[in-house]
Order: structure tokens, then sequence, then C-alpha cells
């Protein structure tokens, strides 16, 4: 898990609810994305971060450190726990959209 710290993982032309990541929970206990979402067509871009810990039943997510350069909201993120997985789930409200992403965790 993790990445180079550079660009790690981009998917684009994101036109509806799409899955970017998955986090089997018997490995992570803890994981923490960067991300970056983006709409060229109205050079629209939002940084945030997440923190996310499972405790064996329950994950808990927060939201922080979000900066936009626009107040066009490029789309939402969620996570769904699911049979043992984490599903880590982006939502647009600009499309196309394109996702950039960096993870790094702590196993369980």
């Amino acid at each position: 898990m993790g990445g180079d710290g550079n660009n790690g993982t981009t998917i684009n032309g994101i036109e509806s609810a799409t899955v970017f990541d998955t986090i089997d929970t018997s490995i992570w206990r803890t994981v923490k994305y960067l991300i970056q979402l983006s709409h060229a067509g109205t050079s629209s871009f939002r940084s945030t971060e997440i923190n996310l810990v499972f405790d064996g039943t329950n994950q808990n997510v927060t939201e922080f450190a979000s900066v936009a350069n626009t107040l066009d909201n490029v789309g939402n993120i969620s996570a769904s726990l699911n049979s043992g997985t984490i599903s880590m789930t982006v939502t647009p409200t600009l499309t196309p959209m394109t996702i950039r992403f960096y993870r790094t965790g702590l196993k369980a």
C-alpha cells in the first residue's frame, strides 16, 4: 500500500459514482488519503484529506483540510463497509471529473 508520493493513482473521465479504491480490513487498520478532484471544463479543483480507521466492526471516517479554487463542488467521497472490505467511492457533481489520490496505511 502507499505510493511514491507523487500522483499515486489517477482515474479520468468519471461520469457516475465510481469505486476508486478498496481496503481489506483483515490487513489494514488505519488508512490516510490525499485526494485531488478536478473538472477540466470549468478549471475546478478540490484537494482533501481523509483518515479512516476500522475497529473490527465499524469504519470511522473523517474528512478534513479541504481546499478548492472555486465554489463549485467537483464531487463527493464516501466509504462503505461490506464483508470485510471498505469501498471508497467518488460521486461527481461536475462531469467528467478526474480523481488523483495517494494513500498510506498502518496494518491491523
